[in-house]
């Protein structure tokens, strides 16, 4: 699914409260990615650091696309010694910001027009059922006439018709851009699969859940989280780092 198209709106507004700069030009910002290979004309592009390669890497090609401005991880030590050279080598607007991880679902979320809130937001996490759970949520709320789509491991979409996916939580671009869409879909529920690296990652910050479900808590994915410990807790930041409604 192409990303939705959005008004934009100025750089100074859409960073507004996530870095001290006081220097931000007002550019106006048509498109957000944090994929190089998904830059349009006008976008900004998030230099997010990853396990196996960094964003930084691909700021040129981002602005080669179109990007205007970099958005980097002023508190990631490569991109730190990444920036001084590539700034020599670009002329574009360069804005670092601490611990990007975490504030990149919320700045998403506000280019998209923060569209979680405009709906009620289920969040299902757990080792097995998942899948189970999030459908029949769908189903139950569909038979008594809400407009409800999910996210998940069977894809995303509105009731039954669903568009396959590759993750259970898609990246923040993707997923705030589809929630973007229920939105404009006049959507009431979105039940979502919540995995645990998409928690570890701060994939779904930004998403203001009402609800929060457990199905289970096994042993999954140690070769990520390292042990139960750090597994369980994890899956525990979705009801503890969101302000619950229920």
């Amino acid at each position: 699914m192409a990303n939705p198209r959005v008004p934009g709106m100025p750089l100074t507004q859409l960073l507004e409260g996530f870095t001290s700069e006081q220097s931000l030009p007002p550019i106006p910002i048509c498109d957000i990615a944090s994929d190089s290979n998904a830059v349009t004309a006008n976008s900004a592009f998030v230099a997010l650091p990853g396990m196996r390669s960094n964003g930084i890497d691909y700021a040129i090609d981002a602005v080669k696309a179109g990007a205007v401005v970099i958005i980097y991880d002023a508190s990631d030590e490569y991109s730190q010694q990444r920036v001084p050279l590539l700034r020599k080598q670009v002329d574009t607007c360069w804005v670092g910001i601490d611990q990007l991880n975490r504030a990149n679902g919320h700045i998403v979320s506000r280019f998209y027009g923060d569209p979680a809130q405009a709906m009620t937001i289920v969040g299902v996490t757990g080792t097995d059922g998942k899948s189970s759970v999030t459908h029949l949520l769908t189903q139950a709320l569909t038979r008594i006439g809400k407009v409800c789509a999910s996210i998940g491991t069977l894809g995303y979409g509105i009731g039954n018709q669903l568009t396959p996916d590759s993750l259970t939580t898609p990246d923040v671009v993707s997923l705030q851009s589809r929630l973007h869409q229920f939105r404009q879909q006049r959507c009431e529920y979105v039940v979502m699969e919540v995995s645990s690296h998409a928690l570890e990652q701060y994939r779904v910050n930004g998403c203001d859940f009402d609800i929060a479900v457990l199905t289970n808590l096994g042993r999954d994915h140690l070769d990520y989280h390292g042990d139960e410990a750090s597994y369980a807790a994890a899956k525990a930041r979705l009801f503890h780092d969101f302000e619950l409604s229920g």
